[in-house]
């Protein structure tokens, strides 16, 4: 089933996506500030197998990137869906693409694509969360990183983008049928 846009659905993208992010920007930093006291000089940002600690920054540059990070990655999903308006068409990578981004349906296409898009720049702004989470507690306490809260939320970061991947190619996979035009060329 194909599914059209109307103002209420593009209104609706403009009045949750910005409101989320503000609120993730906020916690980010609330929860970067929180930490820090909290953490040694030298902090370990990378784990390897077991979770043992393999590589560390001190803590200013420590806290900076990775709110750097947590807050610049989902902004970028969003951003970049925001600006496919200005990019051409043989750029943008779709299922019948000269359908889709004909002049008349190019609007409502790149609408309907930055739904599901912000819903993937929302899993990874809460596996962003969780993975600073996480880096702060094994610095804060045990210096390893809790393995099963991270593949937890790793596997849910990926079958939740795998869900939306498959919802974006099966919706700009399908053509609806209109009685009278052959639509398989294109």
């Amino acid at each position: 089933m194909t599914t059209v846009l109307t103002p209420v659905t593009r209104s609706a993208f403009r009045r949750w996506v910005l409101p989320v992010c503000c609120i993730h920007v906020f916690f980010t930093v609330v929860q970067h500030l929180f930490y820090w006291q909290r953490l040694p000089q030298r902090v370990a940002t990378h784990f390897g197998p077991g979770g043992e600690p393999n590589d560390w920054m001190g803590r200013t540059s420590a806290v900076l990137v990775l709110g750097g990070f947590q807050i610049f990655f989902p902004l970028l999903l969003v951003g970049t869906v925001r600006m496919l308006r200005w990019i051409p068409n043989g750029l943008i990578n779709i299922p019948h693409r000269e359908y889709w981004l004909a002049s008349e349906r190019r609007e409502s296409s790149l609408e309907w694509l930055g739904l599901p898009m912000a819903g993937i720049a929302g899993l990874m702004a809460v596996l962003m969360v969780v993975l600073s989470h996480l880096t702060f507690r094994a610095n804060s306490g045990g210096g390893k990183l809790e393995e099963f809260p991270f593949f937890v939320c790793l596997a849910v970061h990926l079958g939740g983008t795998a869900m939306l991947v498959i919802r974006i190619l099966r919706h700009f996979g399908r053509l609806p049928k209109q009685s009278g035009d052959n639509l398989a060329a294109h």
